[in-house]
Formats: C-alpha cells, structure tokens, sequence
C-alpha cells in the first residue's frame, strides 16, 4: 500500500511496485555511461557503509526504537510479560536465569532478565551471570530481584567463595589457562 511507505522509517526515495519491474524501467532510462562519474568514490563509500552497517548489525541483539518512539521497548517489555507469567503458569518452583552479566539491563535501558521475571512471574528467581563479586550477588538479592544466585567461574576458581566472602577475603579471578588445551576429536575416534 503506497500510502504506508515511511510511515515507521523515513525514506528517502518511495517506490512502490515491482522491484524487478522498476529496477529495469530505472536502467531503461538511463545512458551507457550513467554513473562513471565518481564511480570510485562512490563504491569506496558504499563500502565503508556497508562494513559500518555490518558492524552495527553484529552487535545488534534487538532492534533500536527511532528517535521519539518506544514501540520496540513496550513490544520487548509485553513479551517479558508474556513469557514470565506462562512459564509461571507452568507451576515451576523457580525460574533461572542466566546472563553474561545479572545486573545488566535486558535491553538497552530498564530492568535486568531477573527483575523482569521477578516481577511478571512472581515465583523465586535465580540469577546467574558475572556475579562473583560479592557485592553484585549481594545487591540483586537485597533489590528482591533474586532469591538465590548462582556462580560459574567464580565457583570454579574459588571452590570455597561463601566461606571467602564472609571471612571478607579476596574473590580470586578465573585462570582460562585451566581450560587448555582444546581437545579435539578425530574423525576416526568417533
């Protein structure tokens, strides 16, 4: 429908029809040499675009709302509803959570995964994600955004972190060198 073109994005060109049709129509009306002029630059910059654009899409995890409009915020916030509350309809004892970092927006901006189950499931959560720091462990639990929390590198590099963080001892870093070297499998070996 041609009046709902740049409704939502702004255009800057709206061509409503067959792309294939209008393509061809377009190069029809065109001269041989149409385009030679700074044809150079112009591909060095549709290059540097298109790797821009490339950039920018690999550390997309959802889509950005345009300036003055939130439709993808509420859109992300009615699907956390959405999906806590029937999870919680399921009758689980807990919810867990795991993130690369717990105390973290879930998006760009607003309450982390935990809050959001929290809130919309109204069952325990447990949360899971960069929360060797005693600190950060201790603030999702005293926000009442988690129950309990769980630990992953920080257990493994500090097998006795509850009796450390009450004795008030340091929290060693993970060692990755533990995890070398890779083991692979052969074809032959399976």
């Amino acid at each position: 429908n041609p009046d709902r073109i740049g409704l939502t994005k702004p255009v800057d060109v709206a061509i409503c029809g067959d792309a294939r049709q209008v393509a061809r129509a377009i190069l029809g009306a065109l001269s041989a040499t149409a385009g030679d002029a700074g044809c150079e630059e112009r591909n060095g910059l549709i290059h540097q675009t298109k790797s821009a654009w490339l950039q920018q899409l690999s550390s997309m995890d959802h889509e950005d709302d345009d300036p003055g409009t939130s439709w993808n915020a509420q859109a992300r916030e009615r699907d956390a509803e959405l999906i806590f509350t029937r999870i919680a309809s399921a009758g689980p004892a807990f919810i867990h959570i795991t993130e690369y970092d717990a105390t973290r927006p879930a998006f760009d901006a607003g309450e982390t995964l935990a809050e959001l189950a929290t809130r919309h499931a109204r069952i325990p959560v447990i949360a899971n994600g960069q929360l060797g720091a005693p600190e950060r462990a201790e603030s999702l639990i005293a926000n009442g955004h988690a129950e309990v929390i769980t630990l992953g590198k920080s257990a493994l590099a500090n097998p006795d972190w509850p009796r450390r963080v009450m004795a008030g001892e340091p929290i060693e870093e993970f060692d990755f060198s533990v995890l070398q070297p890779q083991a692979n499998i052969k074809e032959h070996e399976l």
